[in-house]
């Protein structure tokens, strides 16, 4: 704990001052510039004493500081409490008061977002992470919000999207209960972009559903405690990567010299699904070490995690106007404004088993007084296993009745007297991987100039494919009556006249297939960064120039394959080798009616009739659904930061030449009205 000895707030306004000599000691000149502008300096006596500054007109207290502390090799730091006046090269300070408040742990930040974190700030307190997150928020000129420390660390998170509820203006969506992206500026998952220490980031696609999103981020792959320090950037920032219309989110890495203490941190948790025996385990740690010397220093991370998890639904997929819904579905004596379902109803038993393993490694090393190089891995490989079960009605008008809830001006209650209705299963083995690696190095010239040049080089690559195929089976079932009743949040019926349980209520395949996507992301930039700190009469403070070269690519690949109606007609007669119970019966808060049980397709179907469905080349369909989009871009930015009394100015351009180039197969029209 290092002894203050100097803590000055005096509220002197509109004093200025001078001296003779050519140089004088620069604790006096802290003392003069602390009663000019009312401000509180907190610095260690000790640290100062016998440094020398040569006398300056203070126009403000931020230029003036870096004016006289960058030589020295000191930096600072604007905390409520005061500013933080420190060592760059150790910037973690410890304050003690005398009234025995919590203990205070600064990040390194100048007059604007965070752009690297500090390991041991305000991981230990979420207040004091909440304060400062709203200090920086109110020295950034332009709309931004920060998350930080325990903020972060200290939430009851499952992945890094849940965490990033803490942050004001986002929200998430969730998938199968865990969150999975977020959305901000009112706007959806696909209109953010994720960066990773200012660079983009390669994307992961959700394969289950076939969605085609883009740049729409999976943050399950991230766990909650792997970034201590995340900046959201809601205008736009010159200096950042474009792409975004929502937000910009900037995942910000450690950094190892920043961390005074070598430390080992490992974590062990169990889960079990409620009534079940499954231990469902989750392993973390965290280790950080540095040298003797204090000028290497590095960081690793890992946590795997396996979760089971179950989902009970009533999907009821698309509502539409009587009239605008397709001819099979439209209703006769109905109004044609009346709400009426497009597709189907159905019950649906979701049974996931999730794993994931998180790696982050992070060496930094300080190879000289002004040469500082990192160097950073991070990898997440995460395994879906999926197993769906669904009872559902196609609702065609032709064999139905229906009531009007004049209420609601939409069909809540059905009477199917030759119910279309199937039993059918899903199986699929997915996974997603994603790797980045980025090196990076600040360069100061010259110790009497500041400037700091910041070469880099970042590569993600991120690949998303069902490791096993995608496997659907689909069994109709016999002409029976079904009757459906709806409310406005849950379902008062859902039942069917024959029963379920036996094999004789079923009559035939309808389906059998089998898909498989391979999504490859590819992510590649270089350039370089600078920053020069000014002071002149016109207010300047800092400008910032730089140049960045990107190369993406985004590799779309599908295959379908399936058994012909023909196929279907041959297969043997349905007995107990197709169906078999399902594992968990239905149970669901929304369930008002108890559900009777039903059979479902067995796992082992093509194995067990010997159906072969292989996967041969690319037929015109999988040719239609594969594509690949590459883009190669020259971007060049300059932005400034001035300062005029209390009034804080930021300006900046950015300029952006892209290249892209898209291939793929579409349908193209002969003569004789013929498609090829």
């Amino acid at each position: 704990m290092l002894r203050i000895s100097c803590f000055l707030c005096v509220a002197l306004l509109g004093l200025s001052f001078t001296a003779n000599a050519t140089t004088t000691s620069l604790i006096e000149q802290l003392t003069r510039l602390s009663e000019q502008f009312s401000t509180a300096l907190i610095y260690d006596n000790a640290l100062l004493e016998g440094l020398e500054v040569e006398p300056v007109q203070a126009t403000s207290v931020q230029s003036t500081l870096n004016k006289w502390l960058t030589p020295h090799q000191l930096s600072w730091q604007k905390t409520a409490a005061g500013i933080v006046i420190f060592k760059t090269i150790t910037p973690v300070i410890s304050i003690s008061k005398t009234n025995n408040t919590s203990l205070l742990e600064e990040v390194t930040v100048t007059e604007q977002l965070p752009t690297s974190s500090n390991g041991d700030a305000y991981n230990s307190n979420y207040q004091q992470a909440v304060n400062y997150a709203q200090q920086v928020k109110s020295d950034y000129a332009g709309e931004s919000e920060v998350a930080l420390g325990a903020m972060l660390t200290q939430l009851p998170a499952e992945n890094l999207a849940e965490a990033l509820q803490a942050v004001p203006g986002l929200s998430i969506t969730r998938d199968r209960g865990e969150a999975l992206n977020i959305n901000a500026m009112g706007l959806g998952a696909e209109y953010q972009l994720t960066l990773f220490n200012g660079h983009r980031l390669a994307n992961t696609e959700n394969v289950r559903n076939s969605n085609q999103y883009g740049q729409q981020h999976r943050f399950d792959i991230f766990s909650a405690g792997l970034f201590s320090n995340i900046a959201v950037y809601k205008t736009s920032n010159s200096s950042l990567p474009s792409g975004a219309v929502g937000a910009t989110v900037n995942l910000l890495s450690d950094d190892p010299l920043a961390y005074q203490d070598n430390n080992l941190q490992v974590m062990l948790t169990g889960a079990a699904l409620e009534g079940e025996r499954n231990f469902q385990p989750s392993f973390g740690l965290t280790a950080n070490a540095k040298s003797a010397d204090g000028d290497l220093g590095v960081i690793f991370k890992m946590n795997y995690e396996n979760r089971l998890q179950r989902q009970f639904q009533f999907e009821s997929w698309h509502w539409g106007e009587n009239n605008g819904a397709p001819k099979p579905y439209q209703w006769p004596d109905i109004n044609e404004n009346t709400l009426v379902p497009t597709d189907g109803l159905a019950l649906t038993i979701e049974n996931e088993d999730r794993t994931r393993a998180t790696y982050y490694g992070d060496l930094s090393w300080q190879a000289t007084e002004r040469l500082k190089i990192n160097s950073l891995w991070f990898r997440s490989d995460t395994d879906f296993s999926f197993d769906e079960h669904r009872i559902s009605i196609n609702p065609q008008s032709q064999s139905a009745q229906a009531h009007i809830n004049t209420e609601n001006n939409s069909l809540n209650q059905f009477m199917f007297n030759a119910v279309n209705a199937k039993t059918s299963r899903e199986e699929s083995n997915l996974y997603y991987a994603n790797q980045t690696i980025q090196v990076d190095a600040n360069w100061q010239p010259s110790v009497h100039l500041p400037l700091t040049l910041s070469p880099f080089y970042s590569s993600s690559k991120a690949n998303s494919k069902t490791k096993e195929p995608i496997t659907r089976v689909h069994v109709a079932t016999s002409p029976m009556q079904a009757d459906v009743a709806l409310q406005n949040t849950s379902v008062d019926n859902f039942n069917f006249t024959g029963n379920l349980g036996l094999v004789s209520s079923y009559s035939h395949i309808s389906q059998m297939s089998k898909r498989t996507i391979n999504v490859l992301n590819e992510i590649q930039e270089w350039g370089i960064d600078s920053h020069f700190s000014a002071e002149n009469s016109w207010g300047l403070q800092a400008l910032d120039i730089g140049f960045l070269h990107s190369t993406q690519s985004y590799h779309y690949a599908r295959k379908d394959i399936s058994l012909s109606p023909s196929a279907l007609e041959q297969l043997p007669n349905l007995d107990g080798r197709w169906l078999e119970p399902i594992a968990n019966q239905f149970s669901a808060g929304f369930m008002n009616a108890e559900v009777q049980p039903w059979l479902i397709p067995k796992s082992d179907l093509l194995q067990l009739y010997d159906i072969d469905l292989p996967f041969a080349e690319m037929s015109e369909s999988d040719r239609l659904n594969s594509y690949k989009v590459s883009f190669a871009s020259k971007e060049g930015y300059i932005s400034s930061q001035w300062q005029f009394e209390q009034v804080t100015l930021s300006t900046g351009l950015r300029y952006s030449n892209t290249l892209s180039e898209t291939q793929g197969s579409q349908l193209t029209k002969t003569g004789g009205g013929a498609y090829q």
